[in-house]
This record gives C-alpha cells, sequence and structure tokens, in this order.
C-alpha cells in the first residue's frame, strides 16, 4: 500500500487528485471512502486532534491538527463509532451484507491509534448486519440467540467479554463521569481503569458491581449521586437482541436509557 507521511496526507485531501466515492462522518472524525491513490483504492481516516485547552479553534487549527490513517477499501466497509474509537468492518462481493471480523480494524481517535483486535474477536469470522447491536456506542452486541457475544475495548483493543460482566455494565451505563470517578475512588483496591468510557478492571475483568455502588452511595447521604439501573427491563432487552437477518442490513444503535 501506498504510505504518505502527516503532511503529505494533509495536503493530498486538499488537492484536486483527492476523489473518494463518498464522506462518513462521524463524532471527532470522517473517512474518505474509496479513495484512488496511483491504482489503489483506500479509505482514509482523518480524526480530529486539536489540542484540549485550546478555546477557540478555527478552520486552519482544526485542519493543521488532523492524524490520518489509511486502510485499504474492501467490496463495502462499514464504520462503527465507538466513543473514543473507531471498528471497520469490511464485507466482500459475494456477501456484502455480512461484516467480516478477520478482517476488522480498531482506531482510537485521539492520536490515530491503529488498535489490536483479539483473536477471540478475528474468530468471529462472517457475521450479517442484522446481528449487531451497538450500546451507548461502548458494547458491541453479536446476536446470536444463545450464543449472543459482546464486544468492547480494554486497552486499545477489540475484546469478548463474558456476558455476566457485560450485564453489569449495563447497570452503570447510566452513571455519569463524576460520579465513576468517586466510585473507582472509593474501591481503590479494585484497580479499575476507564476503558473507552466503562470502569472496568483490564486483568481480572472486575467491574462495579450493584451492592458496591448502593454501600458508596449510603456513605454519601445529602449528596445527589446517579441511579444505576437496579432492574434492568430483561423482557424488553431480551426482545432487542432477537435479530434476524431480514430487512435492509443495517447495524442498530441502541441508548442504554431505553433498557
Amino acid at each position: 500500500m501506498v504510505k504518505f507521511s502527516q503532511e503529505e496526507m494533509l495536503r493530498f485531501i486538499d488537492s484536486d487528485k483527492c476523489r473518494c466515492q463518498n464522506i462518513y462522518k462521524g463524532t471527532g472524525f470522517q473517512v474518505y471512502v474509496k479513495t484512488k491513490i496511483d491504482t489503489e483504492l483506500v479509505n482514509i481516516f482523518a480524526f480530529d486532534n486539536v489540542p484540549q485547552g485550546i478555546k477557540i479553534i478555527t478552520e486552519d487549527i482544526h485542519r493543521e491538527n488532523l492524524k490520518f490513517v489509511v486502510e485499504k477499501s474492501a467490496e463495502k466497509n462499514r464504520f462503527i463509532d465507538f466513543n473514543n474509537y473507531v471498528i471497520s468492518l469490511p464485507s466482500s462481493k459475494e456477501n456484502p451484507d455480512q461484516v467480516d471480523f478477520s478482517a476488522a480494524h480498531l482506531y482510537r481517535k485521539r492520536g490515530a491509534i491503529v488498535g489490536k483486535v483479539s483473536s477471540q474477536v478475528s474468530n468471529l469470522g462472517e457475521v450479517h448486519c442484522n446481528r449487531l447491536v451497538v450500546i451507548d456506542h461502548k458494547l458491541l452486541i453479536v446476536c446470536n440467540y444463545y450464543a449472543t457475544k459482546v464486544l468492547c475495548v480494554i486497552e486499545d483493543e477489540l475484546r469478548r467479554i463474558p456476558l455476566n460482566i457485560a450485564e453489569q455494565l449495563l447497570r452503570t451505563l447510566s452513571l455519569n463521569w463524576k460520579t465513576l470517578e468517586n466510585l473507582d475512588a472509593s474501591y481503590a483496591l479494585e484497580d479499575w481503569t476507564f476503558q473507552n468510557g466503562l470502569l472496568i478492571n483490564a486483568r481480572t475483568m472486575s467491574v462495579p458491581s450493584t451492592l458496591q455502588f448502593y454501600f458508596y452511595k449510603s456513605l454519601r447521604r445529602g449528596k445527589q449521586v446517579d441511579s444505576i439501573k437496579a432492574n434492568l427491563d430483561f423482557t424488553k432487552l431480551v426482545k432487542m437482541l432477537i435479530r434476524n437477518e431480514k430487512g435492509v442490513a443495517q447495524i442498530s444503535y441502541i441508548d442504554s436509557k431505553h433498557i
């Protein structure tokens, strides 16, 4: 694949030579899809990397701080805006409604870092788009009935996590950043860290339990504290996650507040 420096890539997308099939726009990034460079078709990811603290962001400052990543285009690519990351999933000409996890890519927006995809995720192979559900842009669910799998990003790697851990994470998705920080400080020995907006121990997969949250809440009497989802609507959740392959092939996005 043709390689460009960051400066050369910025000049290229500003030039008349930059011809792409379309532009996919997400939060903090955009993708120039199927851009022709010499004889190759590539996807060019442009990530917003304006340094924090700058109050007035002009167009010049924005463009000067873009960071780029280039990947080879597939017959069709689907992009998942995954909070601090982007997941790129290719489809073949033979199976355009399915995405191929064996060729998936992960990119961190800040710094335009190329992440990893674990072997467990790669081994998922081809999955129909209608069987993919994204919750709060932090959990990716592969809905195959009794073989449902949950993916999230931990230490710049797209990984599978146990279903019981995912269930507990669903309870804490409603908590704001400050509450999660205070909860983390209250249980320092748990060694939780923020992983793409989720509070989790990257080594043990430990996450805040419902009981830990209520112990924490009881010590903050008189102070405003978010509510955890102590009673998930499992009937509704199961209906959301029982998917079939009928209709238009598309990845579904769910806001956890509707669960």
